[in-house]
Order: structure tokens, then C-alpha cells, then sequence
């Protein structure tokens, strides 16, 4: 079949060219279709491409899109300009495709950013997902012409396309042109255009040859016949593009047949555009294991969200915000230590991107012995006793249940009930279901051991030979299916219920996986194995942070157009419509630790550009080898450990009053590795001490100023906040700043804007959910200007600014962003205000100490200075004046010294009274949240909870969303303990996970009618949806 493409498009740059691809070279730039510039009319390009027919149907999406004059295929993508994300969809059923199509098109540009969330799932499913439909339901001529067969040679066929916006109800759009069938450009005959889709409305018409011209006009207006007789012209809403022309000179042989599709963008009138409300909702966060119902066994279920959605409904709620819910149980059946298994409450760290977590399974849903319903009874008392979540003991029961049921049920027709999802899913499942046999089977799950020497590596062949019917070990992997198929289908269930109530769903996408993930052991290739991920020190760590998950390889994932990540976004879109991306950085840059080391503090970034020896040396610094190891001088070790050190440290040859750690010492492991069971010493002097010592030197490790990667050099990160740099010559330290300052906030800037753009604008064409973007932390100046243009909302937490002042106060968010009081790794608002202010305390008495230290300092050179005035005084009585000296009076001199030292003085105890009114505690008490009272209260009370909430949901930001935790903050009687509400440390590795709300679901509906009003009108009167 041949496609003729005619569209209209002003080129945005001299000697820039315009072409279509598509699904037949799978979109890419490299074998684009190059249109050429018609000759009969300005701004039009046309392009002739044969598509091979299959023998069942034609099915072709294509794009048009702008590129430069630009051989370099790199240079190609970056500066290509893409229609907005509209892929045009041609489709025939076999037989019935012409041998001709005209593809008429208009070139679509650049959405306005508030139409753009329009086409996201959020609408695209939820908020006007079937209401064109349901409105169309029952009336006749509804679907004009739709023809199938031949064409009269006299005839062509039409097929007119209009993407229109969230029309209103009681709406439609209609179709009017010049031929009869059209209503001869009668607004009153107009033609009522078919649903599609959400945004989609289509119309064919056979148009005799004889009544081109063309002339059509797409228009709104109301659906109803009798109020259509009686309507004004001036209350319709007209296309602000005008009359479009389809004319004989786009058919250049007549005696073919023909098929044209037009493909066009409705332009409302800038007045009616005005009078529309920007979308901007409210919604909740809460993990899933911190929910309560009185059915839930011990932790928060999937199908607890029903009764969630319920309350978040009454309460005018419309996004229900949760965690990761993928599989983590890498411990899981394999060990009873009851430490290990809380490793895998930790929800980042997953065994498979894809896989769900046993534990969120609704048992009850399942068949079940009376035998087995007494025994979950009997545990569901004794779980939901608990304050928080128990993960260890109700991951084991839950496990051991489902074991105990599967057993029970006949497996052939466990088999046929699971094989469409297996089939589905066959890209990942089978490798997950394997691996989790091989785990148990093996009571290992590290492939490092020899136990695993069979199976270390392996490829998706292998794996389904391994997993096929006739294997030995189906039995136990159909298993797995069983249990992941069951938990899809709740999953799916919760979610249709939160829609159903106009509620959607906001997920979250774990930047890494687990080393011993199956995505890992099936696509090593994928990944960086010999790294881990992490993150630089920031507001949520001074240390940093290591992951322990590897990074990833972007260029081999390049190779197959991201595919592993797009079946990440395909997957999650069954579940959910807005998702979160955790650490949206690493799709610019990442943070990589040696796993040799410890702290995340001691990373570099990948991709990056170091520093060259000759650059350094340009820049004052002549030997960066020197400063690639730990510095250490005798001033910066501390007495209480002078009798240790010795163990540990070596003076250096030749460099009297200088250390470095003895050979067998290269690592942090290695250090730390001398320190074993610190725990399990009883004498609890000595143990505080052995753990002083420690930090100590882990601490003193970190000492150094350049990581040395082959001959380049990368600035240690927060090298600044070292002794080490302190006790520096002042010229050096401006040295090292500076090379800090360029490397890490300047140096990068470029690069790192193509690598977040080439890879996010990739990854989200393929899905119609609302990306979030969690970019909190050290933010390079690149991002914001990146995730602009891809329309990706930044995430604001006013307590976190952007810029050098206390607060991201919210009334300068813009709308296309996301603003929340906290997330699941910060203080909710309770714990910040109490632990802000013993910061503030510590700080106040480190600067009195500071200053009185200073001014002290000063006082000393002031009496030297004075001594020195006195004693050239008498010299000058006895010397003669020297005429060529006027202008070094050493009294003049020294005078103008002590007269700096004064205004010096003056400007300590100024700074200080500055910073003491600026303290963060006062100024959000005062100027945040308007309270006049002087004095500031040493709890964060109710009114305080609700002026913050108020602050927020009254911002520009699209979506705002609450912690639970500060929702509840807003009444005495849901509060629980401050310390008990957090749910994460993202300093500590081993943190529990398991805050779970204090109350039944049940309960907060019914007895706390109060609190739920009180959220709802806070809402109604932001004017959110």
C-alpha cells in the first residue's frame, strides 16, 4: 500500500527539514522519510513511503517531526523538534485497504502545558474516561458513514480526525463543510463527529470528485436536537483555525482510488481558554503496609485501599500516593534470624522491578479450609494487636498459608487458570518464578556462592526450558505464577474501585533493583555490576548514601531503545496513573561507591567529566597525587585515642608530623572489618569507646581531596566540612573550593541536560501516565530546565529550598509541579519543629562559641597592634623624618588596622543578632504561617498543622499531596507518639519499615466525622477540581 504524506508546517529554521516515521522504522531518525516542499503552496511538504501489507491487516502509527541539516546521528536527536506526542494510528482489516492513502496532516505543535496533562491518564482513564460514551449512548446517527468496500472511481474517501480537549457535558463535536453530506456549511445540518476516544473524534464521508473543493469547519456544540434547533450561532465554540480547505491538486491521478485521512488539532478561542479552570488536586500518601482495616492480617493490604479510597472520597481526596509494592523478600523463606528478614521491609530494594510483594495478598480472597480460616483468625487477633507492622512475622505466616492453600488446589487447573498471565508476561515472570525456586532450593540467594555455579548465569531460553510444563521443578514455579497472578488481580480490583470513585492512583518506580534481582541474573549486560549506586551527602544525609544496588550500563540499554525500562512503565500502567520516579538525578547522572567502601560519601559521578592532571595544575594544585590519599596531620588527631592510632596509622617517610594509614588499610571495609561484634562487648565503657574509635577513623579516611579514577582526577565531594580542610592554609582552601564549585555545579552542566533529556524523552513515549519527577537533593542546574521541557512536575517540600534561603515557601510553586508537606525519607511536620529546634539550639551556642573565639582573637591583635604603635612612637623621636616615607606613617598604618578590627567587632555582633532573627523556626512561625504571638511554642499544635496544610493547598502546584501522618496532625485524638510516625532513616540501612495507622479504616469513616469534614472544606476552599 502506499502512504502519501501532504502536511502543513512552518519550518522553525532555515535549512531545517521535515519527515515521518513510524512503526515501520520503530520511530527513529535514523531511516526517517524525508518530505519535500510542495511547490503549489507555501509551508506544505509531502513524502511517498510503500508499506509492505500483511496477509491479516495494515496497521500503521506514524509522527512527523523537524531535524537539522545534521549527519551525526547524536547532534540529529538532540536538536530534533517532535510534533507533541500524538502517534497517528492507520488501520484496515484484510481486504479492505486502499491501494492509495492520502495522509492529510497539519504538523501539531507544542501543547500548552495545561493541555498537555489533559492526555494523561489521569483524564485519559479516569476523570472523562468513558463519559463521551455513555453521553452517546441511544442516539441514532450517532456514527455517520462508515464505508467498506469499493469506491466509485468518481469518489473519494474521507476520514476526518479532530483531537479535542475534555469537551464538556452535554457537548459534541461537530463536522460542517461544503458538500451535501457535510450540511453544505449549514451550522444547523452540521455533522455529529464519532467518539473515539477520550480526545479523539472521527468522521468518514464518500465525496463525489465533482464537489471539490472542500470547504469544512469542525465546531462544539450542544448535543441535544431540540436545543441545537433552537441554539445561536454566537454560542458555539468555532475552531479558531477557520475554514480548511481539501482541494483536486492533493490527488494527482484520477483514476485511482482513494482513501484520506485528515488529521487535526481543535484550536479553542483564547476567551473560552480563559474562562477554563486549571486541573489542581489534593491528595494523601500513605504506604499500603501502613494501612488498617479490620480484615487486614497484620499489615495494610491491596484491597485495603477500597476502604481508603471510601474515606478519601468523603474527605475530597482524588490521589492516593503509595510506595513501591514489588517484590523485596530476598531473605524471605530462606532464614529464621529475625534481623535478616526485616531487611526485606526495606521497599527500594527489589527482587524483581515487575514482581508484587507476597505480602500485601488479601488471603480471604482465596480458597481456604475451615482449618485454615481458624488459623488466619486466630493470627489476625494477634497482629492487629500490634502498633506497627511485624514484617518478619507476617511475611512468614502469610507465606506458609499460601503454600498450605496451593497445595490443596489442583494444579492442572491452576495451570490453565494462569496461562493467558504467564503468556503475558513471559518476559520477566518465568526468570522471577525460577529464581525464587532456586533461592529456597539452594537457602542462598547470593550467585557469588558456588552452590549456584549451575545457574549463575542464564539466559531467557534457558529459563523456559527450566520452567516448561514437563520440568521437574513446574510444580514449585507454577507457585509463583499462582501467587503473582492473584496478586495482579487484587491490585487491579483496588484500582478500578479508587477510579470509580474518581480517585487515582500515584505509584512509585525504585531508581535501582537488587543485585540478586532476576533482572540482574537475566540481564546482567543491563548493569554495572562492578559499582553501587547512591546518593551525595544532602539535606537527608550528611554522610551520604550507598545503596548497594548496581547501576546501570545506559549505553547497552541504548541499543534496544530502552526496552527493559519501557516494560517497567507498560507494566505499571495496569495499576496506576501518576507515578513518581525515586531519584529522577540518576536518569541524569549518578552517584557510584566503590563497594569496597563504606560510606556513600566516598563516590564519584557517572557519567562525568574529571579533572586532567593539567588542568588541576592550571587551577594552583601541583601534585593531586599527594591529595588522592588520606591527609593526616598530627593537629587533627584527637587525644582520646592516642594510644590506638599506632595500630592503624604510620608517620610518613621524610614528612615529619604527617600520617597515613598502614598498607593493609585501602578501603573503609577494611577498617571496619577490625571492629566485629561491637554489640556483643559487655563492657559498656570499652564499647563506647571501640565505636568512637571507629567512627573515628572511618571519619579520618575520608581526609583526602581528589578520587583518582586511571589519570583523572574527580574533587572529593563535602571535603569542605573536614578537619583536614579547616586546619589548611587559607590560600588552599579557596583552591579546593573553587575546583569543587566548578566541578560540581558547573563543569557538568551540558552533559548532563542530554543525558536526562535523551533518556526520559524516550522512556515516557510509551506511556500516557503523569510522570512526577522526585528531584530533591543536590539538583544540578540542568534539571529544572530539563524536566520543564518535558513537562515532568518537579517536587516541592517547602522545608527543602532550592535556593540559598530557609524555605520553598509555596506560594512561588509553579503549577506544572507537585507540592507535599513531606515524603516517606523526612521528619513529618511534628518531628521537624521539635528536632528543628534542638538544631537551632546546638547552632546558636556553635556560633556564640565562634564569635567570642573570634572576637578574642581580635582583642589579642588589637593589644599587639597597640604595642606597636607605642613602640614606633619613641623610634620616631629618636630617627629623623624621612621624606620619601611620607606616605608609610607606621601609626597611619597601624591605626587603620585597629579601626578594621573595630568595625569587625561591630559586624560579628551584628551578623549574630542577624542570624538569630533569621532562624528558621521564627521565621516560619512569624512569616510562613502568620502567627504574631512573640514567643514560639515549642510543639507544632493543631492551628499550626492547619495553616501549613492551608499554605499548601492553596499553592499553584497542580497536585498537592499530604503524609498521612500530617493529616492526622491536625486533630489531638490521631496522633500518635512523634518518634513512632516516621516511616524511614534514610541514613540507616537496617531501619524497620513498619509505621501502620493507629486506627481501623472503619473507625476513622465512623468516628471521626469531624476530622474528615475539616479536610474536606480545607480542600473545597483551595478551588481544587
Amino acid at each position: 500500500m502506499e502512504l502519501h504524506f501532504i502536511t502543513n508546517h512552518e519550518l522553525t529554521k532555515e535549512g531545517n527539514k521535515l519527515c515521518v516515521v513510524g512503526s515501520w522504522n520503530h520511530f527513529s531518525l535514523e531511516n526517517s522519510t524525508i518530505l519535500t516542499a510542495c511547490k503549489q503552496k507555501e509551508n506544505q511538504y509531502e513524502g511517498v513511503l510503500n508499506i509492505e501489507c500483511q496477509e491479516t491487516s495494515v496497521s500503521v502509527e506514524y509522527r512527523y517531526v523537524e531535524i537539522p541539516d545534521e549527519q551525526d546521528l547524536d547532534k540529529l536527536e538532540d536538536q530534533a523538534i517532535w510534533e507533541e506526542d500524538c502517534h497517528r494510528k492507520v488501520h484496515f482489516k484484510k481486504g479492505h485497504q486502499p491501494p492509495k492513502l492520502i495522509c492529510y496532516d497539519s504538523f501539531t505543535p507544542r501543547y500548552k502545558d495545561e493541555d498537555f496533562i489533559l492526555q494523561t491518564s489521569p483524564f485519559y482513564q479516569v476523570f472523562y474516561s468513558g463519559k463521551k460514551a455513555k453521553e452517546s449512548k441511544g442516539n441514532e446517527n450517532l456514527q455517520n458513514e462508515v464505508l467498506i468496500g469499493e469506491i466509485n472511481e468518481n469518489e473519494i474517501k474521507i476520514r476526518f480526525s479532530i483531537n479535542a480537549f475534555c469537551v464538556p457535558k452535554g457537548k459534541h463535536v461537530y463536522l460542517m463543510g461544503s458538500a451535501t453530506k457535510m450540511g453544505s456549511m449549514e451550522y444547523t445540518k452540521a455533522v455529529r463527529m464519532q467518539p473515539a476516544d477520550y480526545s479523539q473524534w472521527k468522521s468518514e464521508f464518500l465525496i463525489k470528485k465533482s464537489e471539490l473543493p472542500l470547504t469544512y469547519k469542525f465546531v462544539i456544540k450542544g448535543q441535544d436536537e431540540n436545543e441545537n434547533e433552537n441554539e445561536n450561532e454566537n454560542e458555539l465554540w468555532y475552531d479558531q483555525k477557520g475554514e480548511r480547505k481539501f482541494t483536486m491538486e492533493m490527488i494527482q491521478e484520477s483514476n485511482k482510488l482513494y482513501y484520506v485521512n485528515d488529521y487535526s488539532q481543535f484550536q479553542f478561542h483564547e476567551e473560552i481558554l480563559k474562562q477554563r479552570k486549571l486541573w489542581r488536586i489534593a491528595g494523601v500518601s500513605v504506604p499500603i503496609f501502613s494501612l488498617r482495616t479490620r480484615n487486614s492480617l497484620g499489615i495494610g493490604e491491596f484491597l485495603d485501599l477500597k476502604p481508603f479510597a471510601d474515606w478519601a472520597s468523603r474527605a475530597h481526596l482524588k490521589l492516593i500516593q503509595i510506595l513501591p509494592v514489588s517484590d523485596t523478600n530476598v531473605f524471605g523463606e530462606n532464614t529464621e534470624d529475625y534481623e535478616k528478614k526485616w531487611h526485606d521491609s526495606y521497599p527500594y530494594s527489589s527482587l524483581s522491578s515487575i514482581a508484587l510483594n507476597p505480602i500485601y495478598i488479601t488471603l480471604d480472597r482465596l480458597p481456604l479450609s475451615e482449618e485454615l480460616k481458624e488459623e488466619i483468625e486466630k493470627n489476625r487477633n494477634k497482629f492487629n494487636q500490634e502498633i506497627d507492622v511485624d514484617y518478619p512475622e507476617v511475611i512468614s505466616f502469610k507465606m506458609k498459608v499460601l503454600r498450605k492453600i496451593f497445595e490443596s488446589l489442583d494444579k492442572d487447573e491452576i495451570s490453565n487458570q494462569v496461562s493467558d498471565f504467564v503468556k503475558e508476561n513471559e518476559s520477566w515472570l518465568p526468570a522471577y518464578a525460577l529464581l525464587r525456586v532456586l533461592i529456597n532450593e539452594y537457602k542462598c540467594f547470593d550467585r557469588s556462592q558456588k552452590v549456584w555455579d549451575k545457574y549463575r548465569k542464564i539466559d531467557l531460553e534457558t529459563v523456559l526450558q527450566l520452567c516448561s510444563p514437563k520440568s521437574e521443578r513446574y510444580l514449585k514455579v507454577l507457585f509463583w505464577y499462582w501467587v503473582q497472578y492473584n496478586l495482579s488481580i487484587q491490585l487491579i480490583e483496588a484500582n478500578k474501585y479508587l477510579n470509580s470513585k474518581d480517585i487515582i492512583m500515584m505509584g512509585d518506580l525504585p531508581i535501582g533493583v537488587d543485585k540478586c534481582s532476576s533482572d540482574v541474573w537475566l540481564n546482567p549486560h543491563l548493569f554495572r555490576l562492578h559499582k553501587n549506586a547512591g546518593a551525595p551527602p544532602d539535606y537527608f544525609s550528611m554522610d551520604g548514601q550507598n545503596w548497594l544496588f548496581p547501576t546501570y550500563d545506559w549505553e547497552e540499554m541504548a541499543k534496544d531503545g530502552y526496552k527493559w525500562w519501557k516494560q517497567r512503565f507498560h507494566n505499571m500502567e495496569k495499576y496506576m496513573q501518576v507515578l513518581r520516579i525515586d531519584h529522577i538525578l540518576g536518569f541524569f547522572r549518578i552517584w557510584e561507591v566503590d563497594p569496597k567502601q563504606v560510606k556513600g560519601m566516598f563516590g564519584i559521578f557517572h557519567k562525568s567529566l574529571p579533572f586532567t592532571r593539567e588542568e588541576l595544575k592550571k587551577l594552583g594544585i601541583e601534585n593531586p597525587d599527594e591529595w588522592s590519599k588520606p591527609r593526616i596531620e598530627k593537629a587533627i588527631l584527637k587525644k582520646e585515642f592516642v594510644n590506638d592510632y599506632p595500630k592503624f596509622l604510620e608517620e610518613i617517610e621524610n614528612k615529619p608530623g604527617f600520617y597515613k594509614f598502614k598498607d593493609k588499610y585501602v578501603t573503609q571495609r577494611d577498617i571496619k572489618k577490625q571492629f566485629p561484634h561491637l554489640n556483643k562487648i559487655k563492657d559498656e565503657e570499652k564499647r563506647e569507646h571501640m565505636t568512637k574509635l571507629k567512627n573515628e577513623l572511618l571519619m579520618i579516611f575520608s581526609y583526602f581531596a581528589f578520587t583518582k579514577e586511571g589519570d583523572k582526577y574527580h574533587p572529593r565531594i563535602t571535603i569542605r566540612f573536614t578537619r583536614m580542610y579547616r586546619e589548611l592554609p587559607f590560600d588552599l582552601r579557596m583552591i579546593l573550593r573553587e575546583i569543587h564549585n566548578k566541578y560540581y555545579f558547573r563543569r557538568h552542566n551540558k552533559l548532563w541536560a542530554k543525558e536526562g533529556n535523551q533518556k526520559l524523552s524516550r522512556i515516557m513515549s510509551v506511556t500516557k501516565m503523569l510522570l512526577v519527577a522526585e528531584d530533591l537533593g543536590m539538583i544540578p542546574k540542568c534539571v529544572p530546565r530539563v524536566l520543564k521541557q518535558l513537562r515532568i512536575p518537579c517536587m516541592n517540600v517547602e522545608r527543602m529550598p532550592r535556593k540559598k534561603k530557609n524555605f520553598n515557601n509555596c506560594e512561588d510553586y509553579e503549577y506544572i509541579s507537585y507540592c507535599t508537606t513531606g515524603t516517606h525519607d523526612t521528619e513529618n511536620l511534628r518531628e521537624w519543629w521539635v528536632e528543628n529546634f534542638k538544631w537551632e539550639k546546638r547552632e546558636i551556642k556553635e556560633k556564640l562559641e565562634k564569635i567570642e573565639k573570634i572576637k578574642k582573637k581580635v582583642s589579642n591583635q588589637q593589644e599587639k597592634v597597640k604595642h606597636l604603635i607605642s613602640l614606633s612612637s619613641e623610634e620616631e623621636e629618636e630617627e629623623e623624618e624621612d621624606p620619601e616615607n611620607e606616605d608609610d606613617d607606621p601609626e597611619d598604618f597601624s591605626n587603620q588596622i585597629l579601626e578594621k578590627m573595630k568595625l569587625w567587632n561591630k559586624k560579628l555582633d551584628k551578623n549574630f543578632k542577624n542570624n538569630k532573627k533569621r532562624l528558621r523556626s521564627e521565621e516560619f512561625y512569624h512569616t510562613n504561617i502568620g502567627f504574631k504571638e512573640e514567643e514560639i511554642p515549642k510543639e507544632f499544635s493543631t492551628e499550626m498543622v492547619k495553616r501549613t496544610l492551608t499554605n499548601f493547598v492553596n499553592s499553584k502546584s497542580m497536585i498537592c499531596v499530604f503524609p498521612l501522618q500530617d493529616l492526622f496532625a491536625l486533630t489531638e485524638g490521631l496522633r500518635r507518639p512523634i518518634k513512632e510516625e516516621r516511616i524511614n532513616l534514610p541514613s540507616d540501612n537496617h531501619h524497620h519499615w513498619k509505621y501502620r495507622m493507629q486506627l481501623n479504616i472503619e473507625d476513622l469513616i465512623q468516628n471521626h466525622e469531624d476530622f474528615t469534614n475539616e479536610v474536606s472544606q480545607m480542600i473545597d476552599k483551595s478551588d481544587r477540581f
